[in-house]
């Protein structure tokens, strides 16, 4: 008897943790297109910028999350750019944003979101987002080659 009042005493001194939770950081993917070329992320301006989400030099699509609930809004608020639902600014001041010259488009796991940055990021996520411009001599999107340039 005098064991059991022991136990229920250190139950009631220690506190119970509510607040834990199983979470296990994660990855996911990203990439941006715009007219048919794909943004590079490999600037160490870029990198580390949260602790609780970044990218790497050595695989700068690959979204590291950290931090539960974490949204692709959050994510880009962390990086030297501005992306919303109809405008992407790059890191060297380009703008491409929908309207009557293109359409900026959102893609998580292969299909098209346009709230993409309201979306919490889960693991094995892609988002792609791509700028098309429209060709004004047949309204038809224009079609590069793709190639990799500076976000």
């Amino acid at each position: 008897m005098r064991k059991e009042n022991t136990e229920i005493q250190n139950k009631a001194i220690t506190p119970s943790i509510s607040t834990q939770t199983n979470f296990q950081p994660f990855t996911a993917e990203f990439k941006i297109i715009t007219d048919g070329l794909t943004r590079d992320f490999s600037n160490s301006r870029y990198h580390n910028k949260s602790a609780d989400i970044f990218i790497e030099k050595d695989n700068p699509n690959l979204v590291h999350v950290q931090k539960e609930n974490i949204t692709w809004g959050d994510f880009f608020s962390t990086l030297p750019m501005k992306v919303t639902d109809y405008c992407l600014t790059t890191g060297t001041g380009q703008m491409f944003c929908s309207g009557e010259t293109g359409k900026l488009r959102f893609y998580l796991n292969e299909i098209e979101t346009p709230k993409a940055l309201e979306m919490r990021i889960s693991s094995g996520d892609s988002l792609i987002i791509e700028y098309e411009t429209f060709d004004t001599t047949d309204s038809q999107t224009s079609s590069t080659s793709s190639a990799i340039i500076s976000p």
